[in-house]
């Protein structure tokens, strides 16, 4: 018998682990409309070169004023907290952090260029995900750009 609730709450505790840790999570996930609050330039971001030429982005921004990032199923708005030109861009609201670690930046052409790096991403829990980007910046007028 102390054994069965011995098991008994082993499992529980299990399961609440289990629950918390699915609570804590991190999905990014892409989205093809850009928010009504975008007018005129922005920039994409991409997983990877497949979702780039599906229109397929993660997160837009407004040259880096606001970010919308699809996280859980919710469209999260962040706005820019710290910058180190060229290289480092963090925006965050009172869910998340996102700090966006470009490592390539190549010219296209005039008004345009495209980024590669890495993003991370946590919760206010503390949780974190990491992933590559390939960017665009885009003037309203340019579909897409080739990287």
């Amino acid at each position: 018998m102390k054994k069965i609730k011995l098991l008994l709450i082993l499992l529980e505790m299990s399961l609440a682990v289990c629950a918390q840790s699915n609570n804590d999570s991190i999905k990014v996930e892409t989205f093809i409309e850009y928010p009504s609050e975008i007018e005129g330039g922005s920039c994409a971001f991409y997983l990877n070169k497949r979702d780039k030429d599906k229109g397929c982005f993660f997160m837009v921004n407004d040259f880096c004023d606001t970010a919308y990032l699809k996280i859980n199923g919710k469209m999260e708005v962040l706005k820019m907290k710290n910058t180190s030109i060229e290289s480092t861009v963090e925006y965050s609201n009172s869910s998340y952090i996102l700090t966006i670690i470009i490592s390539e930046k190549k010219d296209t052409n005039d008004e345009s260029y495209t980024l590669k790096g890495t993003i991370k991403v946590k919760n206010s829990k503390g949780a974190t995900k990491s992933f590559p980007f390939i960017a665009c910046i885009i003037h309203r007028g340019f579909s897409s750009l080739n990287l």
